[in-house]
C-alpha cells in the first residue's frame, strides 16, 4: 500500500549533476531512474533513537566497495575484517569516513546491489545529505533527510521512485 508522506511537506532535493538516466551508467553524474528499494540506514552522526531502519555507523575503515573485479563489488565492508576471504583495490571505493556532511544520515538506495550486479551500471548510490547536485544520489539538506529517516518503516517496505530525464 502506498502511503504519501504529506506530512512531511514539501522538500527539494537533488539529483547527479547530469539528471537522471534510465540506462545509467557509471561515472556520469547520473541517478538512476526506477523504482528502488531502500535499505540499511547509515551516518557519521549519532544515530537518533526513533530511527526503525537497520543502522550502521561508519568507522575509519568503512568502505563501499566500487571495484569491479571484487567479490565485493557494491557492497558495505570493513577493511579490517578478518573474515574477508580476498580484497578490493582501496582506490576504487568510497571511504564513508570522508563524507562527512554528505553521510551525517544516509540510506543505502538498493540500485544495482547483488545479488544482481553490472559494474558498468555504477555503485554507491545513496539517500543522503546534500547542498546540491550529487555524483549520482539522491540529496536532500540534513534536516530533511533526517525527518525522512525518522518516517521511514522497514516493515513498510520502503522504496524510492526516481523518475525524471538526463541532462542534454
Amino acid at each position: 500500500e502506498w502511503v504519501p508522506a504529506e506530512h512531511l511537506g514539501k522538500m527539494n532535493g537533488f539529483t547527479g549533476a547530469n539528471g537522471i538516466a534510465h540506462n545509467r551508467r557509471r561515472n556520469t553524474n547520473t541517478s538512476p531512474a526506477g523504482l528502488w528499494a531502500l535499505g540499511t540506514a547509515f551516518g557519521n552522526a549519532e544515530k537518533p533513537n526513533e530511527i526503525r531502519m537497520s543502522w550502521r555507523d561508519i568507522t575509519p575503515n568503512s568502505d563501499w566497495v566500487c571495484d569491479a573485479n571484487s567479490i565485493y563489488f557494491n557492497t558495505w565492508q570493513e577493511r579490517d575484517d578478518p573474515n574477508l576471504s580476498s580484497g578490493w583495490d582501496y582506490g576504487d571505493v568510497e571511504h564513508l569516513e570522508d563524507y562527512v556532511t554528505q553521510y551525517a544520515y544516509a540510506v543505502v538506495i538498493e540500485y544495482n546491489t547483488p545479488p544482481y550486479t553490472i559494474p558498468d551500471r555504477g555503485c554507491a548510490i545513496f539517500l543522503h545529505c546534500s547542498r546540491g547536485a550529487t555524483g549520482g544520489c539522491i540529496g536532500l539538506s540534513e534536516t530533511d533527510m533526517l525527518d525522512t529517516l525518522l518516517w521511514l518503516d522497514p516493515v513498510r517496505n520502503p522504496h524510492i521512485l526516481i523518475t525524471g530525464y538526463q541532462k542534454g
